[in-house]
């Protein structure tokens, strides 16, 4: 399942989208020193532009959009 989000944000309207945990790969814990993670780690809820363009394709009379409207942000 994947839960869609929207905001007006500048006049535009910006989508994102999230999912589970479960369904992203969330390393186990385990004891001893923390994993090394990138310096911007994607967040184990992002479900990816194919899954937010699957997600809008799935509502009927949006359809699926292109790649030139997809852009990364981060939002605190």
């Amino acid at each position: 399942m994947i839960i869609l989000h929207a905001s007006w944000l500048n006049r535009s309207l910006h989508l994102w989208a999230e999912r589970r945990p479960g369904n992203a790969s969330v390393p186990a814990k385990r004891r001893g020193r923390k994993p090394k993670l990138p310096d911007r780690a994607m967040s184990p809820y992002d479900p990816g532009q194919d899954g937010l363009r699957t997600a809008l394709a799935d509502i009927p009379g949006v359809g699926a959009p292109d790649s030139e409207g997809f852009c990364r942000a981060e939002a605190w």
